[in-house]
């Protein structure tokens, strides 16, 4: 637990009384976006331009679209992944809008939305230019100099409004960028108001790094989330304020590709959430490279810099960066890339061309297929359409199965026979599982495999048969530590002495604690409903070990674990406990999730 902050916030937030309209950075009372009403500041009423609103009645619209329903389950998908192996949006100069203009006289604003509606539409990365000089307040705007023009926006109301989405929206996750433009000698306050308005919220560079242990690959935002942090700062060389901070700890995480953490095994980096090897092979797009000029072809993108170059898409122009200049188009091609867009302007903009903000959302779709999943005729099962997007199909339709190789997330096969979607077990060929992918550059992958086997569709792990709407993977197990321990649950035997076999072997489940599990070597977990896991052929000495191994999930939940060591479980989904013991050939957890 933090030590409790100080927010100097007291006025002029949502749900707060209004300030004396004379108090620096305060326009019209309240803060962007908000208006008085009732004693309090509220959205600004249905009579202002929607562009002085926190809330428009046309994103609410969207949110509550199967679009927006979709995205929303993408987004589910890519939180069991490292962070920055998933494209999440972003928005440019986030804090740039229509109601910065007003309240600045700042021309030039990009964007017609407030930070708040931007996260409702889907943006997880959002931008803050910090700007101070030696005496004005702290504050964000899009200008060259210092200060920033007078009734620019308090950087604490800003940090406040993402805050206050937060604390609604209690399991996501979102990363800051923060592009330093104060005097060096503000940078505590600065510090001081990040840990003011977001105490309990960032994740620090310390913590980061605990997270990761002594993997290469940084963590989910599930395991951040499970962790108890909902916000990563990056840039602006942010320190913990005041004294009594471990020794290297920092409030930002910061791009220096001298760090050796900062890079994913020379294979990907926060700032620009690159993606591995395998997928940066399988993508050609047209690149800037400050350091060299643009490239005028599409061509492989380049391998991950180590002197922290900035690459970026090309638009329709060779002369113009898509960071300006988005279309669903890029949008839809960033996705299938692995990279994340910055979208730039959302909406109408004082400076740039108008873009529907719901063609760019759309557009940002790898997964599912337009007006899907729809239970149309009960259907609960996921399939891969030949065009790369995905239907829900009744479960008892027979399909090939989409086959991922643990260790390689772009090498696909499909299985060489057809089944219904429960029929899975034992389909795919070795060394691979059943799977679904869990992002775009994964699905782009099987989608050229599904095409090249003439298939039209496949059977993808991934249903709700359970609970309607709440789509989920398969189990599956791991000899070895899994990249993402949140969602992971390990598998331990003390007493079992085979070389160690049953030391870092884990059950997965990529929705983290989806079943809400818990393993003992010491007999049933009380209060808890167990199975029995025991192989009677593995013997330390004179007795098995494994006579007091369980599987404990909830009195009350809905899913019901059977075990078997000879063979898979007839109508049941199964996964293998594939440890190198002869013992262990054919040890099966089943399961009936529906």
């Amino acid at each position: 637990m933090r030590q409790a902050a100080y927010s100097d916030v007291t006025c002029g937030a949502f749900g707060q009384a209004p300030c004396n309209p004379n108090w620096a950075g305060v326009w019209n009372w309240c803060d962007r976006g908000l208006a008085p009403s009732g004693g309090s500041c509220q959205n600004a009423p249905d009579s202002a331009p929607a562009e002085q609103r926190r809330w428009r009645p046309d994103v609410t619209s969207f949110t509550e679209s199967p679009s927006a329903r979709a995205l929303g389950l993408q987004r589910r998908l890519g939180r069991s992944q490292p962070f920055n192996h998933v494209a999440w949006l972003g928005a440019h100069n986030t804090y740039n809008t229509a109601q910065e203009s007003l309240g600045s006289g700042l021309a030039g604003w990009q964007h017609s939305f407030s930070i708040t509606d931007m996260l409702r539409m889907g943006v997880r990365s959002i931008d803050m230019d910090v700007h101070a000089d030696a005496t004005s307040r702290i504050q964000v705007c899009h200008s060259a100099s210092r200060p920033c023009p007078i009734g620019s926006r308090p950087l604490a109301y800003a940090l406040r409004e993402v805050r206050d989405w937060l604390v609604s929206n209690p399991n996501e996750l979102i990363f800051i960028n923060v592009q330093r433009e104060w005097d060096d000698s503000r940078t505590q306050e600065v510090a001081l108001t990040f840990y003011n308005e977001l105490t309990e919220e960032f994740l620090s560079r310390q913590e980061l790094n605990q997270l990761r242990g002594n993997s290469n690959l940084f963590p989910s935002v599930d395991r951040i989330r499970a962790f108890g942090r909902q916000v990563l700062v990056l840039g602006g060389n942010i320190p913990m304020p005041g004294s009594g901070w471990p020794q290297g700890e920092a409030l930002s995480v910061d791009w220096q590709s001298s760090w050796p953490w900062w890079t994913d095994n020379g294979q990907a980096s926060i700032k620009n959430f690159w993606m591995s090897y395998e997928e940066r092979q399988a993508c050609e797009w047209k690149v800037f490279d400050s350091g060299s000029g643009w490239y005028g072809s599409y061509q492989p993108l380049p391998a991950h810099p180590t002197d922290n170059r900035f690459y970026s898409f090309v638009g329709d122009s060779s002369q113009e960066p898509v960071f300006w200049s988005t279309s669903p188009e890029h949008v839809r091609r960033a996705q299938e890339c692995n990279v994340g867009v910055v979208l730039d302007p959302i909406g109408q903009s004082g400076f740039g061309p108008y873009r529907d903000f719901q063609e760019l959302m759309k557009a940002s779709l790898w997964s599912w297929d337009d007006g899907q999943p729809d239970n149309f005729n009960d259907e609960d099962c996921a399939e891969l359409r030949s065009n790369g997007r995905w239907n829900d199909a009744r479960c008892d339709q027979q399909k090939r199965f989409a086959c991922r190789k643990l260790d390689s997330p772009l090498d696909w096969q499909l299985s060489a026979t057809a089944g219904t979607w429960s029929q899975n077990t034992g389909r795919c060929p070795s060394g691979y599982v059943f799977s679904a992918p869990r992002n775009g550059a994964q699905n782009a992958a099987l989608t050229r495999v599904l095409v090249a086997s003439g298939q039209t569709t496949a059977w993808l792990a991934y249903n709700d048969r359970l609970v309607e709407g709440d789509w989920r993977g398969l189990v599956e197990f791991w000899h070895y530590a899994p990249p993402n321990r949140a969602n992971a649950l390990k598998l331990e035997e003390p007493g079992d002495t085979h070389s160690g076999m049953w030391n870092d072997n884990y059950l997965v489940v990529p929705e983290a604690d989806a079943y809400h599990w818990k393993w003992s070597w010491a007999g049933p977990i009380q209060g808890m409903r167990c199975t029995l896991v025991n192989e009677p052929g593995d013997t330390a000495g004179t007795y098995s070990p494994w006579d007091d191994n369980y599987l404990c999930v909830p009195n009350n939940s809905p899913v019901y674990f059977t075990w078997s060591y000879q063979g898979p479980v007839a109508g049941r989904t199964c996964v293998r406990f594939s440890e190198a013991d002869s013992a262990w050939e054919d040890n099966y957890l089943c399961y009936r999730d529906f």
